[in-house]
């Protein structure tokens, strides 16, 4: 073998190696890459369940007692409108991530958030009936009749807030198991 021949087959080992270790670089920025926008996608669904937690709509309690009562009315009805806008953003906001979690292939961590979705159009729904229930009314005595409908939002809020938890929980599991590995 003469020593062209041998620097040739030593040029084309070392240009082997190059481009192996250049492989091996742009895999593990893909890899870290792709874990990185997991672990945001993690976060933002933990920053929008904790988000939905703390959404309350309650009506004030002084419009039993205002002398006015029908302001009072439509002023609860903008208060609800409100509370109404709150829930139908975080509704939007969730539909976002649950279809970029079937991406990720979370099956559970869809779920979970699939029945927050659920409880929380049921929650924008109970709030127009509401809403509506308010506008129908002429007389104080009537209040009472929307009584059965606040028992059902007031109900459906905690079904939103222990659905919130059971996304956070999974999300625990799923952060616990990307650092085992």
């Amino acid at each position: 073998m003469d020593k062209l021949s041998l620097f040739t087959l030593l040029l084309a080992c070392a240009t082997f190696l190059l481009a192996v270790a250049s492989f091996w670089t742009i895999w593990q920025n893909h890899l870290t890459n792709k874990k990185g926008y997991k672990n945001k996608l993690l976060e933002s669904i933990t920053a929008w369940a904790t988000e939905t937690m703390g959404l309350e709509c309650f009506v004030n309690p002084s419009i039993y007692d205002s002398p006015n009562f029908k302001r009072a009315i439509k002023v609860t009805c903008i208060d609800i409108d409100n509370f109404e806008a709150s829930f139908r953003k975080m509704k939007i906001k969730g539909d976002y991530l649950v279809s970029v979690i079937s991406v990720q292939n979370e099956i559970e961590l869809k779920k979970f958030s699939e029945q927050l979705l659920k409880q929380l159009e049921k929650h924008t729904e109970l709030i127009g009936d509401f809403k509506h229930k308010l506008n129908d009314i002429e007389s104080k005595e009537q209040l009472d009749q929307t009584d059965d409908i606040v028992n059902k939002i007031d109900e459906n809020k905690i079904f939103i807030d222990k659905s919130a938890e059971r996304v956070i929980e999974e999300i625990v599991k799923i952060s616990k198991k990307d650092i085992m590995w």
